[in-house]
């Protein structure tokens, strides 16, 4: 009987790889279904991202237009009041830019206002 038994072990032996031989299978089947299954879910999220992402710069487009068109209206505004002043000072816009190119050919703005007693703020200037 320890014939039988020994044959019967090396045949439990023999029959084992065959069993680890197929576990590979069905883990190759499992893992690849859920690497599918990861992947489709990635492809789920990067569509979902992409279209936040075409809205958001959608959206973003519009506010640039809006800033744009204020922007522009504050410059119009800014022309109208320039040209009231030149009108009122009996000036021309040529020779204010003659002006202003001679003088900072020899000093800088903020020197010119120090010596005016001018502040200058933003661009704009305020007398003290």
């Amino acid at each position: 009987m320890n014939i039988e038994n020994e044959i019967a072990d090396t045949a439990r032996l023999l029959q084992f790889p065959e069993k680890k031989e197929n576990k590979p299978d069905s883990k190759t089947v499992s893992k690849t279904e859920r690497l599918s299954e990861k992947l489709k879910t990635l492809c789920e999220k990067r569509e979902k991202a992409f279209t936040a992402q075409s809205a958001a710069e959608k959206r973003t487009k519009e506010i640039d237009e809006q800033i744009n068109k204020i922007r522009a209206e504050l410059h119009n505004d800014e022309i109208r009041d320039f040209d009231n002043f030149c009108k009122t000072k009996n000036l021309t816009v040529k020779v204010i830019i003659d002006f202003m190119t001679a003088l900072t050919e020899k000093m800088t703005l903020p020197e010119a206002a120090a010596l005016l007693d001018i502040r200058l703020e933003d661009g704009g200037n305020k007398r003290e």
